[in-house]
């Protein structure tokens, strides 16, 4: 969850982010989260080999918090850009 928390605070500088850009940054980072914790209390593999960066016992954890937060990343400039093109004026329009 706190992934999905990083580019709400480090990209709040954007005007046109709002709600859309916090669900798409939050959400993913919780459900990545809750499919780790499944992941280990389960005792079974939920995320493919290829996510794995380095070798060692948190290899698995460093590759969900870096794809992880790329993704989370992305959702909330995705929903700003969104809110960007429903809250410009068209050029012909008068305001």
């Amino acid at each position: 969850m706190v992934m999905g928390l990083a580019p709400i605070f480090l990209l709040s500088f954007i005007p046109s982010a709002g709600r859309l850009s916090f669900h798409f940054a939050f959400w993913p980072g919780l459900i990545f989260g809750i499919l780790r914790v499944l992941e280990s209390a389960l005792s079974t593999q939920i995320f493919p080999d290829w996510v794995v960066i380095g070798a060692g016992r948190y290899a698995i954890d460093l590759g969900v918090n870096v794809y992880g937060l790329m993704l989370c990343t992305a959702g909330y400039l995705v929903g700003a850009a969104i809110n960007y093109k429903q809250v410009r004026p068209h050029a012909g329009a008068k305001v």
